[in-house]
């Protein structure tokens, strides 16, 4: 066995501690220690302490931490190493069910080779697995993935009654690529819930190996102006503020026009989104401050409430108790949560089958794993990462949050009154941030809304979907248009 540090590995261990730790952070009455009747083993598969990469070892160790076994992992996203590793415990010991890895490549691999024996694999990423997901029959993804993401973003716009947009997206990229791919997929859908969507126009733009766009963003955004009022954005948080720059310079920021943005988490939507937190120069970040009023946000929605914080200050105590390391974020992130969530809705499966037939764990290892696996689908439950809906494919039906820059005079954008009682832990993360609030929730798995706030529109009213001049005027050419009138007077 290596002799790596015993900072970031993997774990093995029996259930009966992954549930005994898990009830503790997350008591469930339906799950209770003294009814487990036996243990059974686990495999969790984590990439070591990474530089760059935040869902390693020290971030999600913490939330399912059981380790017995130490077995070694390399401090980057390793396709062979996570095979090989999970290849060297599957042939030598009965595991019921694998969690992780944190890597969409490895989860990619060890799907594969989960599906072949037929072992239930739990995981709060694998995002970005979208084409051949039928190929990997035994994945539970418990956090969401882009396919879910893009229908958000169309639920959000339906509900302002938008149906005709523009997309610009980051090219030669695979996150915000598939996003892009996924979202016009589902208009080419025969379903008649998007039958009624039209992307207008799409264009794309890259970078060089030192981040920087070279793409004439002032060239794509008069494509947009001329051809749409509803610009979908699909990039990094810094093209964003070039592009809402480059808005304000062509005098698209006054109403006409909304911006729809996505980002992975509310709280970093919140933050890291600020007009007032870039490089720029203060005109600049006057001219933000403006275009922004036109920028929403869509992000995965995070669950307020004290239970949350609970759960958050239990991963950070560990973190610092057990590996030593000084949690670097002010709140345990989404991913962590669904990770947690992942071995909850393991423990939740095996308890149910142990109550159906007392001689469960006795039964053939290809019947655990195939009645455990029926248990984790098309099955709901709550999460401390909110209301946990699997669908029949094994993947979460998450839930996304709206938000917008409510409050343009004073500057301060406070968050929905329910995160009020968090302010204190994160104030001195914000103070010089100006912040977007929640103003609408979209439930996925009812696909209902919840309207928290107005939102603010800079013009006293949402952008129209379909102007009625055209969106360059021409169908207004040769005669007078009235609310055009109305608008130069």
């Amino acid at each position: 066995m290596s002799t790596m540090s015993s900072i970031g590995r993997n774990f093995f261990k029996v259930l009966g501690t992954v549930y005994m730790i898990f009830c503790l952070l997350h008591p469930l009455k339906t799950l209770n220690m003294s009814n487990f009747s036996h243990n059974y083993n686990v495999l969790v598969l984590m990439i070591d302490k990474s530089p760059t990469h935040r869902f390693d070892l020290l971030h999600i160790g913490p939330a399912i931490d059981i380790a017995e076994e130490v077995r070694t992992y390399s401090n980057q996203c390793n396709e062979t190493a996570s095979l090989g590793n999970v290849y060297d415990v599957l042939k030598r010991d009965d595991v019921v069910a694998l969690v992780g890895p944190a890597c969409s490549d490895d989860v990619q691999v060890v799907g594969r080779l989960a599906a072949y024996t037929g072992v239930p694999l739990l995981t709060g990423l694998g995002d970005v697995l979208i084409k051949e997901r039928d190929d990997f029959t035994t994945l539970i993804r418990v956090s969401y993935d882009l396919r879910d993401k893009a229908r958000a973003i169309l639920a959000f716009m339906t509900h302002h009654n938008w149906y005709h947009f523009g997309l610009i997206y980051r090219k030669h990229d695979v996150y915000y690529q598939t996003l892009a791919e996924e979202l016009l997929r589902f208009l080419k859908n025969e379903d008649t819930q998007y039958n009624r969507f039209v992307c207008n126009c799409k264009e794309s733009y890259v970078r060089d190996q030192k981040k920087q766009i070279v793409t004439d963003l002032e060239m794509i955004m008069r494509k947009m102006r001329s051809c749409t009022r509803i610009i979908v954005i699909i990039g990094g948080g810094k093209e964003v503020r070039n592009m809402m720059l480059v808005a304000y310079s062509l005098k698209m920021v006054d109403g006409d026009y909304a911006f729809i943005y996505t980002e992975l988490i509310e709280r970093e939507a919140i933050g890291n989104n600020s007009w007032a937190s870039g490089p720029e120069s203060e005109d600049a970040k006057i001219h933000l401050k403006r275009a922004y009023q036109s920028l929403m946000i869509v992000s995965l929605n995070q669950p307020p409430g004290e239970h949350y914080v609970n759960f958050s200050d239990s991963v950070k105590k560990l973190a610092k108790e057990r590996y030593d390391y000084d949690y670097n974020e002010p709140m345990a992130n989404y991913f962590t949560a669904a990770f947690h969530d992942s071995v909850l809705l393991l423990c939740k499966a095996i308890r149910e089958n142990e109550v159906e037939d007392e001689d469960f764990a006795r039964k053939s290892l290809h019947h655990i794993h195939n009645k455990i696996l029926k248990n984790m689908k098309n099955v709901s439950f709550i999460g401390v990462s909110g209301n946990v809906t699997i669908d029949s494919q094994g993947d979460r039906v998450a839930d996304y949050a709206l938000l917008d820059q409510t409050d343009p005079e004073n500057g301060l954008f406070e968050v929905n009154q329910k995160y009020q009682f968090l302010e204190a832990l994160i104030l001195f993360q914000f103070m010089m941030y100006l912040l977007h609030k929640v103003v609408l929730r979209f439930y996925g798995a009812t696909r209902s809304y919840e309207t928290i706030r107005e939102i603010h529109w800079p013009h006293k009213s949402k952008p129209k979907d379909f102007p009625e001049c055209g969106f360059d005027g021409s169908k207004c050419e040769g005669k007078y248009c009235l609310p055009e009138m109305i608008k130069v007077l």
